[in-house]
């Protein structure tokens, strides 16, 4: 499988211990471990492009590795929002 391009643009640093990606169209939301959990032990963000780079358009920390699946179907909804508010106004 071809890597999703917004992949190229995140912050490597952003991608340290990548769990899983859900591409969402032109967007993406990334599943990170967090390796010293303080807040959470996942870390879930959602991306979309923003000219070169990559927007964050949500992101949250989880206590419940459990609550990964739900949080994704959120923000996959959300994001699919954005987008469709991004192809009216002509700006993507």
């Amino acid at each position: 499988m071809t890597p999703h391009p917004l992949l190229a643009v995140i912050p490597p640093n952003r991608l340290d211990s990548l769990l899983d990606i859900t591409p969402v169209g032109a967007a993406l939301i990334t599943v990170t471990e967090i390796p010293e959990p303080e807040w959470g032990t996942r870390g879930v963000t959602a991306w979309r492009p923003d000219g070169d780079t990559a927007l964050v358009v949500m992101e949250t920390t989880l206590l419940d590795p459990d609550d990964v699946p739900h949080t994704v179907n959120e923000f996959t909804e959300a994001l699919r929002q954005v987008l469709n508010l991004d192809a009216r106004e002509g700006t993507r």
